[in-house]
C-alpha cells in the first residue's frame, strides 16, 4: 500500500518528460521560426556595426650588447665593477616593459597630437584628435584643451591592443579604427613614439651613469697616483732591492697593487665614455620586422557567426518557452490551485492594463 504513491510518482515524472519531447516535437516549427528571426536579426545588428579598417606592425627590440661592451663587462666583472656598467641588456628594451609604456598615458597623449594624413597626398593634415571628432568641452580654453585631450586617450586605447611573443621577443601593436589613414598614422605612430620615448629614458639614465663614473674615475685616478708615489719612493729608497727577499716581496706587492689599481681605472674611464656616447646616442632601439601596410579592405563583420550565434539563441529562446508552457499546461490539468489562482491574477493585472 506505501509503495503505490511512489509508483505513481515515478509515472507522472516519466509521463511529463515524454509530454516535453512531444511538445518540443509539435513546436518544431516555433523553434525554426524562432531561430531563423533571432539570426536575422543578429545579421541586421551585424550589418549596422560602423565599417573599421585594421592595421598592425610588429617590432623587435635591439638589446644585444656590442663585443667590445661585453669584454669591458667581463673585465669589470672581475673587480666588482658589474653593477657601475649596468645590465647587457637596457630594463627599457624589455619587451614586457615596451608593451606597458605604449599603454601608458604619456605615450597615448603623445599620439593624440601626431599629425594623420601628410604621407598621404589624398588626405589633409590633421591631427587624431579632429579625425577623432572629439568635441571641445565647454569651459576655460586650459580645461577645454585638458578634458579633450582626456576623452581623445579614452578613445585612442580602445582603438589598439599590444601583445608580445615571448619566443621570439616580438611585439605586435594592432590598430583599428573607422578611418584607414587614422589606422596606418597610429600604427606608425606608436613605434615612434616609443622609439623616442626609449631613447630620452636611456639618454637620461646614461647622464646619471656619467656623473657618477666621473666621480668614480676621479677618486680612482687619485688612488694610482697614490700607489704609484708609494712604488716610486720604494724604488728611489731601495735601488739594491733584488738582493733582500723582503724588499723583493715588498716591491712585487706594490707593483700588483699598481697594475690593480690601473685596470680599475682603465675600466672606469671606458666605462664613463660609454655613458657619455650613450647619453647623445639617438639610434632607435625598436627595429620594425613588419611594417604596417596601408588597410584597402575593411575588417570582416563576421556575419556567419553572428547568424550561428543568433539561431543558436532563438533556439534556446524557443525550447525554453515550449518546455514551460508544457510545464504550465500540465500542472493546470493536475488541478494545480496555486498555479490556477496565479495565471487568473496575472490576466487581470493584463485586462487592466
Amino acid at each position: 500500500m506505501l509503495d503505490a504513491p511512489a509508483d505513481n510518482v515515478t509515472a507522472t515524472e516519466q509521463l511529463s518528460l515524454f509530454d516535453l519531447g512531444s511538445s518540443l516535437i509539435e513546436a518544431r516549427a516555433f523553434l525554426v521560426w524562432s531561430s531563423l528571426i533571432c539570426a536575422g536579426l543578429a545579421l541586421a545588428i551585424s550589418a549596422l556595426l560602423p565599417t573599421t579598417y585594421s592595421a598592425s606592425v610588429s617590432v623587435i627590440s635591439s638589446k644585444s650588447a656590442s663585443q667590445s661592451e661585453s669584454r669591458l663587462r667581463g673585465l669589470a666583472g672581475q673587480f666588482g665593477l658589474s653593477d657601475l656598467l649596468g645590465s647587457g641588456q637596457s630594463a627599457f628594451a624589455s619587451p614586457d616593459f615596451i608593451a606597458q609604456v605604449a599603454q601608458s598615458e604619456a605615450i597615448v597623449r603623445r599620439l593624440a597630437t601626431i599629425v594623420v594624413g601628410d604621407s598621404l597626398p589624398s588626405s589633409a593634415p590633421t591631427t587624431v584628435l579632429d579625425a577623432l571628432a572629439v568635441p571641445w568641452p565647454p569651459g576655460s580654453p586650459a580645461d577645454s584643451v585638458e578634458r579633450r585631450t582626456r576623452r581623445g586617450v579614452r578613445k585612442i586605447r580602445k582603438m589598439f591592443d599590444v601583445s608580445t611573443i615571448r619566443q621570439t621577443e616580438t611585439i605586435e601593436f594592432y590598430v583599428r579604427a573607422r578611418d584607414p589613414v587614422l589606422a596606418l598614422a597610429l600604427a606608425n605612430g606608436i613605434v615612434a613614439e616609443l622609439n623616442r620615448f626609449i631613447i630620452d629614458a636611456n639618454s637620461t639614465v646614461a647622464a646619471g651613469e656619467r656623473k657618477f663614473l666621473s666621480s668614480r674615475e676621479r677618486e680612482q685616478f687619485e688612488r694610482l697616483a697614490e700607489v704609484e708615489a708609494s712604488l716610486s719612493r720604494f724604488l728611489m729608497s731601495n735601488r739594491q732591492y733584488r738582493d733582500s727577499p723582503e724588499l723583493t716581496f715588498e716591491q712585487d706587492r706594490l707593483q700588483r697593487q699598481v697594475a690593480l689599481q690601473q685596470q680599475l681605472y682603465l675600466s672606469l674611464a671606458q666605462a664613463n665614455e660609454e655613458a657619455s656616447a650613450r647619453e647623445v646616442r639617438d639610434v632607435p632601439t625598436l627595429i620594425v620586422v613588419n611594417p604596417a601596410l596601408f588597410p584597402i579592405f575593411p575588417d570582416s563583420k563576421q556575419l556567419p557567426l553572428f547568424f550561428v550565434l543568433g539561431a543558436m539563441i532563438g533556439s534556446i529562446l524557443a525550447a525554453a518557452l515550449t518546455m514551460i508552457r508544457a510545464f504550465t499546461e500540465s500542472r493546470m490539468r493536475a488541478g494545480d490551485v496555486s498555479l490556477a489562482r496565479f495565471m487568473a491574477a496575472a490576466r487581470a493585472a493584463l485586462l487592466r492594463r
